[in-house]
């Protein structure tokens, strides 16, 4: 069982590489983007902007609308 989702997961990786041309992000990559996101969440409070999550931009939907 185990090692046919194993297979499995290994096949749609290969398959993915094939498509995009462009390996999976390594450990490396995962944490410069985050670092990334963690500065932009910083600089927008530092300049007063809504958090850009999912309920702020239902808030700022119906705001516009109402």
């Amino acid at each position: 069982m185990f090692y046919d989702m194993f297979s499995r997961a290994k096949l749609n990786v290969e398959l993915n590489e094939k498509e995009c041309g462009v390996p999976p992000f390594g450990a490396a990559e995962k944490k410069a983007l985050r670092q990334a996101k963690q500065a932009e969440e910083a600089f927008r409070r530092s300049k007063g902007y809504p958090p850009n999550t999912f309920w702020g931009k239902v808030k700022a939907l119906f705001l516009r609308r109402g």
